[in-house]
């Protein structure tokens, strides 16, 4: 197996530590590998290639290699480098070098596939073990010079074309993991800038039900990979219309798709993505927020931004003309006080009227968030006993304070403290 291509590595790229890698590992020599002496026996694989072609930046380097994960174990811990046995029964360990982790998996085949868990065997053949992989994107290989090895002779040309296409039998991929029907969106959205691949998108509706099988886990970090996309809103669209959003969650409302195209563009133009407000405008109006743990496992923040999101939204400016710059800064202070500068700015993104939403988005990251002057201390010393007529008084000085655009100071808030207890006293 020779190289079809070669990459100008980048100044980043870790080459140090994949150098001592390689070289400990012994590449070149035949202790524990049976393979061809003219293949290499060590080799970067996967996203690293992948993105190095695609021009976008590397976050993780994983290693493929003929040897087992006892031989590389082995011969790691004899050269003092620490070894994590992340999946030993699947081939896989992970070394750190220098700070940087390093995962390192001995070619395989799939012998047994359920959609969920593989039974593999270990093996030495380049070709079989690309041949096992999702897209055809993923199946190239890279030494420490910059050549790429493309034993399918077909990931290449599609990396370059920077097209997202199953390898071989589509089905059968699918079959052998469900998840792939998200993973290919997520590619999609993250790597494709033409059209989709007609024979994956058919495949994964026509397997869409084996979504059934999968953990909510796994559901909701695929998802939510596709909500951080490039193109995220062409893939939800493309899921919406194949099916497939339905399968992930009866919650979705496809009709929102104009929503969240507007949200994105907004979001990208000012440099706030933010996923979570992604997942809440697909969402349908009846939907109660904590039902959404029979489809994903959200963890409590997200909810508590959903349910602020819905808040926010109500007591936002309900016009146009209230969203202007003369208007809108009691607004503000009022929704970054109640609920938080993210929610705030993300409600802003979807309400806000075209010509002031500058403006707004830009008081939002330069307001400070109001302090509510007095405290329950302050009732206390007004002779008020803890308990429920303290906490009514508080929160009424509270209201007002924040009815008045939460400016007023803490001696405005004692007298409106010592008027309503002296109401209160005329009252008994």
């Amino acid at each position: 197996m020779n190289p079809v291509h070669h990459i100008e590595l980048p100044d980043d790229f870790p080459v140090k530590p994949l150098r001592h890698l390689f070289g400990v590992l012994g590449a070149g020599d035949d202790d524990g590998a049976k393979g061809g002496a003219k293949d290499p026996q060590v080799l970067i694989v996967g996203g690293a290639v992948r993105n190095l072609l695609l021009g976008v930046p590397v976050k993780d380097v994983d290693v493929a290699t003929v040897f087992t994960p006892e031989i590389v174990m082995e011969k790691l811990e004899s050269a003092g480098i620490k070894v994590i046995p992340t999946g030993v029964a699947h081939g896989t360990v992970t070394a750190v070098i220098e700070g940087v982790s390093i995962e390192i998996t001995t070619l395989r085949i799939d012998i047994e596939c359920d959609g969920r868990h593989a039974t593999v065997a270990f093996g030495q053949d380049w070709r079989e073990d690309a041949k096992r992989r999702d897209f055809t994107m993923n199946a190239l290989y890279m030494d420490l010079d910059g050549g790429v090895y493309d034993p399918l002779g077909t990931g290449l040309s599609a990396a370059q074309q920077a097209h997202v296409c199953f390898i071989g039998d589509v089905g059968q991929r699918i079959r052998e993991d469900a998840l792939r029907i998200l993973r290919f969106f997520r590619f999609y959205a993250a790597y494709d800038t033409g059209e989709p691949d007609d024979a994956a998108v058919q495949a994964c509706a026509r397997h869409v039900t084996l979504l059934d099988g999968l953990s909510k886990e796994r559901i909701t970090e695929e998802f939510f990979k596709i909500l951080h996309a490039r193109r995220v809103v062409d893939a939800i669209e493309l899921m919406f219309e194949n099916n497939v959003l339905s399968a992930v969650s009866e919650a979705f409302d496809g009709a929102l798709l104009s929503r969240l195209g507007a949200l994105v563009l907004r979001q990208n133009t000012y440099g706030t993505p933010h996923n979570a407000a992604r997942f809440f405008v697909l969402l349908r109006e009846d939907v109660l927020f904590a039902a959404l743990q029979s489809d994903f496992v959200l963890p409590l923040r997200t909810i508590r931004f959903f349910d602020d999101m819905r808040a926010c939204a109500s007591v936002a400016p309900q016009t146009d003309a209230d969203w202007g710059a003369a208007r809108i800064q009691p607004y503000i202070r009022r929704m970054l006080y109640f609920y938080d500068r993210d929610v705030t700015l993300q409600t802003c993104l979807l309400q806000c009227p075209p010509d002031d939403l500058e403006a707004c988005v830009a008081m939002i990251k330069a307001a400070d968030i109001p302090v509510f002057p007095v405290s329950g201390r302050d009732v206390i010393a007004q002779g008020i006993d803890p308990g429920p007529l303290l906490g009514a008084l508080l929160g009424q000085v509270e209201a007002w304070w924040a009815d008045g655009g939460c400016v007023a100071d803490r001696e405005a808030c004692l007298a409106r403290l010592a008027d309503l207890i002296d109401a209160d006293d005329e009252g008994r």
